[in-house]
């Protein structure tokens, strides 16, 4: 069986799921996939040969997740409330919470809806004034620091539904929990932030773009920014395909590899260490000024040029670079 053989396999298994837990689920194994073959150089039967089942799989996680009827009754108790408003007059929207993945897709209307979890420990100040829409959880009370929070033993998140076109700026942070985005234009600037956790942001545009983690890979696919675009984090790799920034783009991490393709802009940095870094940029070599280096690796880039009218820094440590470009 291959990776998508797999996928297909369990999609059909956690078909009573809702659709938000179904995607979830085959998004942590298609990365797990990439990551076993990437960083292993398994093939795709081998990758799956690695796991369970997915029967075993899919078994556990109907088990381990709440079920349509269960939300019900959850909404009803007041444990997952909503909060909405309408796009008009709204220039930001934040989110700032702990210990609790952010989902963010574009919803069926003009509306913002954002559906938050709620218990005896776990709070959050709401702010529907002055342009901006903000949801910030409370700090934790002496009681809630030495009590059982259900919450974190189950996978609950923050889930978010924009417009596909939003007149605002998106400022989302968690920690110790993944963040998500797809198929979303702001107007304004955008940021997500976590720690010890994944960013995975596919199809975005934004006057600004920050990714920022911390031992946890970021993934980018088709990100736009009217100005700069920095992804970074540490002790994990960095993936980036189909980026374009008018101002400076940056991919950092340490102890991670960088990958890229398609990624453009006038001032490219690559940057990490003890791990490879590999791409393909557009156009001809003769078209960057290139600033680079490495120790106890191989360099495919000249180690300074000043000829060309784009800007290109590519560093790393005990590893290789292999850039090439597409001309």
């Amino acid at each position: 069986m291959n990776t998508a053989e797999f996928l297909t396999a369990l999609e059909q298994r956690l078909g009573s799921l809702p659709q938000e837990e179904r995607s979830w689920a085959l998004s942590y194994f298609d990365e797990l996939f990439t990551d076993m073959m990437q960083e292993e150089g398994l093939s795709q039967e081998e990758a799956v040969a690695r796991l369970e089942p997915v029967e075993a799989i899919a078994a556990r996680i109907l088990e381990e997740s709440p079920r349509a009827s269960q939300r019900e009754v959850m909404e009803q108790e007041g444990v997952i409330r909503t909060l909405e408003a309408k796009t008009q007059g709204i220039r930001n929207i934040k989110v700032a919470a702990r210990d609790m993945p952010i989902r963010v897709q574009a919803g069926e209307d003009d509306r913002i809806s954002i559906r938050y979890p709620v218990d005896e420990h776990t709070r959050f100040d709401i702010t529907t004034q002055g342009g901006e829409l903000a949801l910030v959880q409370q700090p934790w009370t002496w009681r809630s620091l030495f009590s059982f929070h259900v919450f974190y033993a189950k996978p609950y998140a923050i889930d978010v539904y924009v417009p596909r076109d939003v007149a605002a700026a998106m400022d989302l942070t968690t920690s110790n929990a993944p963040l998500h985005m797809e198929d979303i234009a702001l107007w304004g600037s955008l940021l997500l932030q976590t720690s010890n956790a994944a960013i995975q942001a596919r199809n975005i545009s934004a006057s600004q773009v920050h990714l920022k983690t911390s031992n946890g890979k970021i993934v980018a696919e088709k990100v736009t920014s009217g100005g700069s675009l920095e992804i970074k984090t540490s002790n994990a790799r960095v993936e980036a395909k189909g980026l374009q920034a008018e101002g400076a783009l940056s991919l950092v991490t340490s102890n991670g590899k960088i990958t890229c393709s398609d990624i453009q802009g006038d001032d490219i940095t690559l940057k990490t260490s003890n791990s490879n870094i590999k791409g393909v940029l557009p156009g001809a070599q003769a078209d960057y000024m290139i600033d680079s280096a490495t120790s106890n690796g191989k360099n495919s880039l000249p180690g300074s040029t000043q000829s060309g009218h784009k800007r290109l820094s590519c560093h790393t440590s005990n590893a290789n670079i292999n850039v090439a470009f597409a001309q």
